[in-house]
């Protein structure tokens, strides 16, 4: 199996934004938290999602979520969990990976943390860095060039020791938006020999 890897660059000014809730009230022991997502620039971050993450309890299952909208607004309702609260404005096809995942951490990352108040409301705008780099491609059959449903792809990362592995879309299609950091990349896939290469450092480059 041969992996065609198409690298993008690295883009400019970026914009990622939330979608609105539809809920009116949250519960009582709920909070809402409502703000924009702004680039390096200032500028508006449509298309966006919200990430967050509970620092100071440990909790199971799917996480509140939001997406911007064409202003870079969104509204977000979650429970209003004990101690600090971390959110993320996660766009990756603008270069804004979701840096809750240690393997996405460049070192400057904008990653606020406030409490939320049961049945409460928070004012939070997330003013993000500049983007990382975008590394994107298909997975193909060497043969056939039809692309590889079933394939995986992991990231390594030595420094900090971090892995990321998920599958790649029923198209063969991937995209990441990496830090400038050396990253193993290796392609598996049932019926398939390994495939692997190495990003490096901020200098993404393409292969085939």
């Amino acid at each position: 199996m041969r992996a065609y890897l198409r690298l993008t660059g690295y883009l400019g000014s970026l914009i990622s934004a939330l979608v609105p809730a539809t809920r009116a009230q949250p519960p009582p022991e709920w909070a809402s938290v409502t703000g924009q997502v702004l680039d390096s620039q200032g500028l508006p971050v449509p298309g966006a999602k919200i990430s967050v993450f509970p620092m100071d309890v440990a909790v199971s299952g799917g996480m509140p979520g939001a997406t911007t909208d064409a202003e870079g607004r969104y509204r977000l309702v979650s429970p209003a969990y004990p101690g600090r609260t971390r959110f993320c404005a996660v766009k990756e096809s603008a270069g804004y990976p979701n840096t809750q995942y240690l393997l996405f951490v460049s070192g400057n990352d904008t990653l606020p943390e406030v409490s939320l108040p049961a049945g409460g409301h928070v004012e939070l705008d997330i003013h993000l860095r500049a983007p990382d780099g975008i590394l994107q491609g298909s997975i193909i059959d060497g043969r056939t060039r039809a692309a590889v449903s079933k394939a995986r792809i992991k990231l390594h990362r030595d420094q900090p020791e971090s892995i990321h592995s998920t599958s790649v879309a029923p198209d063969g299609h991937f995209l990441f938006a990496l830090p400038p950091a050396p990253i193993d990349i290796t392609v598996v896939a049932p019926g398939y020999r390994t495939w692997g290469t190495k990003t490096h450092k901020a200098n993404l480059i393409s292969w085939s």
